[in-house]
């Protein structure tokens, strides 16, 4: 009878912890197929604050820049989505470069580059303009809960302004668009 007891609770705890990642990789790619949903992800890690002075958004090697930590972050990131059912994705960036990079690394194809996710850092009122601009495009493209996942890769201003979380590089944010445009923030996603 011990026996057949003692059975019964390794194979409940053996079965707890297989079917566990299971249950937690499809909590994410759930939400993300409600639709009306965006993951936001900060850039990864890029050492440094803003760019420097005179950069040019059109020219790399005038900005911050991903380090190998930062590969290293953004390329975890992309194989920790897929382990979250995460398969396919339509990926918008800044036009930043190191949110470009970041958002390539991810591996879900060519990312779009959207203006309104450049960074707004060097703006003497960066809130203002990130969040209008961002709630006046969720209110014309995430109006069908159908079709593929949406991740935005931008600034950690621009996520700041749109939903009130401050990120740390690599960091994400998932958010359930309201029909006004606005964002309710439904979790928050350690960098990986």
């Amino acid at each position: 009878m011990f026996n057949l007891l003692l059975y019964r609770v390794l194979l409940c705890a053996v079965s707890a912890i297989l079917i566990a990642p299971q249950l937690m990789a499809s909590e994410l790619s759930e939400l993300m197929r409600q639709g009306h949903t965006v993951l936001f992800m900060r850039h990864a890690y890029a050492p440094g604050i803003g760019d420097p002075p005179n950069f040019k958004v059109n020219d790399c090697s005038t900005q911050r820049n991903l380090n190998q930590e930062g590969i290293d972050q953004a390329r975890s990131t992309g194989k920790w989505l897929l382990s979250q059912e995460i398969t396919q994705a339509k990926v918008y960036t800044s036009p930043w470069c190191r949110c470009i990079d970041t958002a390539s690394l991810l591996n879900y194809g060519v990312p779009e580059k959207l203006e309104i996710l450049g960074s707004t850092f060097n703006e003497q009122d960066y809130a203002t303009p990130a969040k209008k601009s961002l709630v006046e495009w969720m209110q014309t493209h995430v109006k069908n809960p159908a079709g593929k996942p949406h991740i935005m890769v931008t600034h950690q201003v621009n996520i700041l302004a749109y939903t009130g979380v401050n990120t740390s590089s690599g960091e994400m944010v998932l958010v359930r668009i309201n029909p006004d445009g606005t964002a309710k923030v439904l979790k928050t996603f350690l960098p990986r």
